[in-house]
């Protein structure tokens, strides 16, 4: 078996060598066979519009179509599919990739699949990974471990960590919750944090939101304004305008009251 394919290697290889030649190669071809950049049928300034299959490493310059080998990479932009262990596109991507390593540096719509996935600008799609990284702003699903959008985010992410530097829209389910500017949806985890100003549902262990408006369920709920019903061992806020049951109750305005057991209301 592993002769037969040692020879199947070889056969390829050799034609790969008898087809190859620098100045062979036109604008776009619909296949290309390559073992090592730049031993391959067509060189990586020539798009392929079709198959492409990479025994080791492949570059061209754009692909559409499908994408198979160790290592894909298209310079611009990849449109279709690609299957590997590391697909690498310089620009913009349309379609799907699955590998231990999705890397796009433009913007990015369909699905990855992979260890880790990376979109260097904007995102709408599907990811699942060990680590989803979008430096832009991203519409969708993010499953992962740890999942970071660089701006704004509208969808669904699950993880052990989830991160929005921008606003974000949507349900966040993890070990700890971030959102650095305003959030509007439903945060579960232990830790839910927004920075900006929040309205829906935060479950946790502890919520914090500089403003917020709706419910909140932990062990430890803390705003610097806050309206709503917030159900906890502790609840505090600097303004309150609505309902705190728990534990300990702090309204640090103290309109009517700074602190009450049990139930505390301010309106």
């Amino acid at each position: 078996m592993i002769r037969k394919f040692s020879v199947g290697l070889m056969i390829v290889a050799l034609m790969i060598f008898c087809f190859y030649h620098p100045g062979f190669a036109q604008e776009t071809k619909n296949i290309n066979i390559t073992f090592f950049d730049p031993i391959q049928i067509f060189d990586a300034d020539t798009s392929i519009k079709g198959f492409r299959l990479n025994l080791l490493y492949g570059a061209n310059q754009d692909m559409m179509g499908l994408d198979i080998g160790v290592a894909n990479y298209a310079k611009d932009n990849m449109i279709g599919g690609q299957i590997g262990a590391a697909n690498i596109v310089g620009e913009d991507f349309k379609g799907f990739q699955t590998s231990a390593i999705n890397a796009v540096g433009g913007s990015g719509t369909g699905l990855q699949i992979g260890v880790e996935n990376f979109v260097g600008a904007d995102f709408q799609g599907y990811q699942t990974s060990a680590f989803n990284v979008v430096n832009g702003s991203a519409v969708g699903f993010q499953v992962g471990a740890v999942n970071i959008v660089g701006e704004d985010f509208q969808g669904f992410q699950t993880s052990a960590i989830n991160v929005v530097n921008g606003s974000a829209v949507g349900l966040q389910i993890g070990g700890a919750n971030f959102v650095d500017s305003d959030f509007q949806g439903c945060q579960i985890s232990g830790i839910n944090v927004i920075r900006g100003s929040g309205a829906g549902l935060q479950i946790g262990g502890y919520n914090y939101g500089n403003s917020f408006r709706g419910t909140q369920i932990g062990a430890i709920n803390h705003t610097e304004a806050f309206g709503g019903v917030a159900i906890g061992a502790i609840n505090y806020t600097e303004v309150l305008d609505g309902i705190q049951i728990g534990g300990l109750n702090f309204n640090s305005r103290g309109e009517p009251l700074k602190f009450l057991p049990v139930v505390n209301f301010s309106f």
